[in-house]
């Protein structure tokens, strides 16, 4: 029982490190962009979430390249 307190207080200890790490890099990028971290940090969220909203929406097939040549 005493094992698995130490290994849960390790992981916290690893959790915070983890955390403090990725707000020092943000920190870092939004220096370089002359902007807070945590602007930094949003923005970077919203370009992604579009990226991905995007790539993950088909054509619907009937007006692209392809189809204009298949058919004159």
């Amino acid at each position: 029982m005493a094992f698995f307190c130490a290994g849960e207080a390790l992981s916290n200890t690893f959790n915070k490190w983890k955390v403090q790490a990725k707000q020092h890099l943000w920190e870092s990028i939004g220096i370089t962009l002359e902007k807070s971290g945590s602007d930094s940090c949003k923005r970077w969220g919203y370009v992604r979430d579009y990226y991905i909203r995007r790539r993950g929406k088909p054509g619907s097939g009937s007006s692209g390249f392809a189809a204009k040549k298949r058919s004159g």
